[in-house]
């Protein structure tokens, strides 16, 4: 428990403490209100319902809030999905699938830390907040039919940002990373199936939430993600951006989860 304080202190001053290689000309922030919809390709694997990977495709939608300097890129998004996933082996004849519903809130806070290729490019340091919810429910299962979780993440991050002029306007590369460090898990469970710190069904459910919650490092939750969004500048001041998104995670524990997803995004960005 001291060590996964620890980290967390380090984290919370590597995003807060500005970077002394940071630059800044002078010009003020733009601010940016994002709303946009797409398609994700993902999928999970829940030892407490089967050992066979469940995957299948969603729709989705996300808005969010944008500032970008000289200095400081900041996103606070949030997004929806839902759809349905079957076995991606082994289907069987009785029509086995899932219905998937997930949502996502996100802040990122990057500072600018240098720049390579004579500035073109500019690279940003600093942490995300992540926080997934998924819920899914089987068709046919009667025992199991029902799981989700929750997860807040720490995450150490990072960007690169690249201008691009094309005709009248401006357009931008942007590129983001980021890799959980720290990790609040909960996993209550509808499941009788009982290994630590799911669902007792004997208890009410309110017990049974707060006993699943779990503080975890990288030896218990791992994953990554990555963003990469091209944004193009128009007349109005508006911006339209088109994006592609993936992540991973695994939760190692008695019930093991799995998760993965390829995600297709546009959106308009309308300056404030």
């Amino acid at each position: 428990m001291r060590k996964t304080v620890k980290i967390i202190v380090v984290l919370l001053k590597l995003i807060i403490l500005p970077y002394s290689a940071g630059a800044n000309t002078g010009e003020p922030a733009t601010k940016y209100i994002g709303i946009g919809a797409g398609w994700t390709y993902g999928g999970l694997r829940d030892y407490g319902i089967s050992p066979l990977y469940y995957s299948g495709h969603h729709a989705s939608g996300e808005a969010g809030y944008l500032i970008y300097s000289d200095s400081l890129m900041v996103q606070i998004e949030a997004g929806y999905s839902h759809g349905t996933i079957s076995p991606s082996i082994y289907p069987g004849p009785d029509g086995s699938k899932m219905k998937s519903i997930k949502a996502s809130a996100d802040l990122h806070y990057l500072r600018y830390a240098g720049s390579i290729a004579g500035d073109r490019i500019r690279i940003y340091a600093g942490g995300m907040l992540t926080s997934r919810f998924g819920y899914y429910e089987h068709n046919n299962l009667m025992n199991s039919a029902r799981k989700n979780y929750i997860f807040s993440a720490l995450n150490l991050g990072g960007g690169l940002a690249r201008e691009i002029n094309a005709g009248s306007g401006r357009s931008m590369i942007i590129f983001t990373v980021e890799v959980p460090v720290v990790s609040l898990i909960m996993r209550p469970s509808y499941s009788y199936i009982r290994p630590e710190g799911f669902l007792n069904h004997n208890t009410g459910n309110l017990e049974s939430f707060f006993s699943s919650i779990e503080i975890s490092s990288v030896n218990r939750f791992t994953g990554a993600g990555t963003s990469l969004a091209i944004e193009r500048k128009l007349n109005s001041g508006n911006k339209l951006s088109l994006g592609y998104r993936w992540e991973y995670f695994d939760h190692k524990n008695p019930n093991r989860l799995k998760s993965a997803l390829h995600g297709l995004s546009i959106k308009t960005l309308f300056s404030l």
